[in-house]
């Protein structure tokens, strides 16, 4: 179970990745706890390293943000960007340059990349300048100690992320009316500027999943996240708040998240499921970073 690849399950039909989302977070759960309950012992009789208690939260941060692509509830989005969070502010892949081996290293990089990704989404533009920052002094010092040639790839993750953050801000809008008034729209929808409609008997239908396709196949993107995708997701999915705070195991299927010593429900408002596709010839039910999905 604790190989169990969330991208690997079909992204529609809710009975056939659900079952295994909740049991994988379950088991992600314990263990996160496990290690918390009995650190000392580990540490000293079995050797357990930071970057392995990294390696968990990450798993779990992955996984929250899986849920997220398959419910396209922000709430979850929020949870994963708490565990990168925290990888980061503990320093669990601090020694990683330290290895003889590159495996580690390679883990360290791609957790940046999943980490910019998740911030992109919920848009937090200090923390993606100090991430790409990062990201580009880890992909120089891998060169130092390590194969120069494997570099290359990596200065493409961070050349396709500074592309696509020029592109980013929001779309320019000009008033057809008014030609001197000129509108920009950027962020996710939030009650304030929604107007409010007066439900009537007839207003029975809410809207629960939207296909979302993209407009070309030469796009400026980030992993997956091509820019058009990324400004229609943002008009489908309600403004979150993303808290300061650390957070530890928890399952999607009860909907709540736990920090260290208690659990609190999540609370967000209801979302407009949407399933992607990213271009008329090359299809995708779902967005989310391929290579830096992998093991």
């Amino acid at each position: 179970m604790l190989d169990f690849i969330p991208r690997d399950l079909p992204p529609h039909g809710h009975k056939q990745w659900h079952v295994h989302f909740g049991r994988t977070f379950d088991i992600y759960s314990k263990l996160w706890k496990y290690q918390q309950q009995h650190r000392l012992l580990l540490d000293t009789r079995y050797g357990l390293k930071r970057w392995q208690i990294g390696e968990v939260a990450s798993k779990i941060g992955q996984l929250y943000y899986h849920y997220y692509l398959r419910t396209s509830d922000t709430a979850y989005l929020v949870e994963s960007y708490s565990f990168y969070s925290a990888i980061r502010g503990r320093h669990y892949y601090h020694l990683a340059s330290k290895e003889i081996r590159c495996e580690l290293m390679v883990k360290k990089l791609r957790f940046y990349a999943r980490f910019i990704v998740v911030a992109i989404l919920l848009q937090q533009p200090v923390i993606i300048d100090e991430l790409v920052a990062e990201l580009d002094k880890q992909v120089v010092a891998y060169g130092h100690v390590y194969d120069p040639n494997d570099q290359i790839e990596w200065f493409n993750v961070l050349a396709e992320v500074k592309a696509f953050l020029v592109a980013e801000p929001g779309v320019t809008v000009i008033d057809p009316i008014d030609r001197n008034r000129v509108v920009t729209i950027g962020g996710r929808i939030n009650y304030l500027s929604v107007p409010q409609l007066e439900r009537t008997a007839q207003m029975y239908l809410t809207l629960q999943d939207a296909i979302i396709i993209g407009s070309g196949t030469q796009l400026v993107k980030f992993s997956e996240l091509t820019i058009d995708m990324f400004r229609m997701v943002q008009n489908l999915e309600w403004e979150v708040h993303v808290p300061p705070r650390n957070s530890s195991g928890g399952s999607p299927k009860d909907k709540q998240r736990c920090d260290i010593a208690t659990c609190e429900p999540l609370k967000s408002a209801p979302q407009c499921r949407d399933i992607r596709i990213q271009s008329p010839v090359k299809v995708s039910s779902r967005i989310g970073p391929s290579e830096y999905n992998r093991r």
